[in-house]
């Protein structure tokens, strides 16, 4: 864990948004919250907020793969296990939606569940990214994953904490195609699963990461890839 200072008994155990107590007060007495969370309740919680974006495109290849090696056969791994990649990004189930649709901008804008989607499902696209954008700007600290050492770099700086830069992966899958690997006819069937979160995720690069790439002598993530017409 990157933040080793905090004792076990000061890191909240709860990993996911359903597992949040409504009377948020009950957990205020953790120093450090390292899980899957909306800007809802991470806002609620008066703490620092540090979030980091993923490439979009990467994020679903990893995230059917990450599935498929994991061990457990229902909710998403066995859906993962029973469909084929193509299949995968067409199927429609909640569990995909949750996971897969836009997920970065919803959890940055709102939250991770269903009902933070149905609640706000009256947006439009544009006013869902221009949320989510609004929102960062009440973070410390935001970055993305190809970029981790000017991560640590801002927690260091902002948050005071003693940050190993390399902050090694976790959860890494070990046998998924690149990029590069995966036919360009599936990217654009990826594309309309991650429209708005690459619309964020350049928006991250441009206004939080390129800023901060000549300080840090870090050489720049390449862009994301963009649909093709």
């Amino acid at each position: 864990m990157p933040f080793a200072r905090f004792t076990i008994m000061k890191v909240c155990p709860l990993q996911f948004e359903s597992q949040f107590p409504p009377d948020l007060e009950a957990i205020k007495n953790y120093r450090l919250f390292d899980c899957h969370i909306g800007y809802d309740i991470a806002s609620k919680l008066d703490g620092k907020l540090i979030t980091v974006i993923r490439n979009p495109f990467d994020r679903i290849i990893s995230l059917y793969y990450y599935w498929r090696e994991l061990p457990d056969t229902t909710y998403g791994p066995g859906l993962a296990k029973r469909l084929t990649l193509e299949e995968f990004i067409e199927c429609r189930d909640d569990l995909i939606i949750l996971d897969a649709v836009n997920t970065q901008t919803w959890q940055i804008a709102f939250g991770t569940t269903l009902s933070a989607r149905d609640s706000n499902a009256h947006l439009s696209p544009d006013q869902l990214l221009e949320k989510a954008i609004k929102n960062l700007e009440h973070f410390e600290v935001v970055g993305v994953t190809e970029a981790m050492p000017l991560v640590a770099m801002g927690i260091r700086s902002k948050l005071g904490l003693p940050v190993d830069a390399a902050m090694a992966h976790t959860n890494v899958t070990n046998s998924r195609p690149t990029l590069g690997e995966i036919p360009v006819a599936l990217r654009d069937r990826i594309y309309s699963l991650v429209n708005v979160d690459l619309a964020l995720y350049q928006h991250v690069l441009e206004r939080y990461v390129a800023p901060n790439v000549l300080d840090a002598n870090f050489a720049p993530p390449a862009l994301a890839p963009v649909h093709s017409c």
